[in-house]
């Protein structure tokens, strides 16, 4: 086995298990538990990990847009922008743990999913490019 393989079989490992787990929770769901579903638990939890949002939203761009410019410079940026939101992730934790109503107004909009939607592709293509494949070529 090659280490592009092991890469691989990382990447994808999660799909059966998130189908799986979704499957049991929809399950429970249906038999009168409060069970919530992965996105729902993202969608409160993405408030909080910030990092997460940013990583995710980030990568497809990075991975499947071709864009023929980047630099190594570029990349250690890139990635040191994702270390700093996971260290303020951390640093904030205790105060964004508790529910969201609670938060101070200044920090609901620091923390807030849609500005790290848009800024991890935006990221992505500007400093973590990659130039792939193309059909028209």
């Amino acid at each position: 086995m090659t280490l592009d393989t092991v890469t691989f079989l990382i990447w994808v490992g999660f799909l059966p298990l998130w189908l799986l787990w979704e499957c049991a929770v929809l399950l429970l769901r249906s038999r009168e538990y409060r069970a919530r579903t992965i996105s729902m638990v993202a969608r409160d939890r993405a408030w909080q990990l910030t990092s997460v949002v940013f990583f995710w939203c980030a990568m497809p761009v990075h991975w499947w847009i071709p864009i023929g410019w980047g630099s190594t410079a570029g990349g250690v940026a890139f990635w040191t922008i994702q270390a700093a939101l996971l260290v303020w992730n951390v640093a904030t934790w205790r105060r964004t743990s508790q529910p969201l109503a609670w938060w101070p107004p200044w920090l609901r909009w620091v923390n807030w999913p849609v500005w790290y939607l848009v800024a991890g592709p935006v990221a992505a293509a500007v400093l973590f490019p990659q130039n792939g494949a193309v059909p028209w070529r």
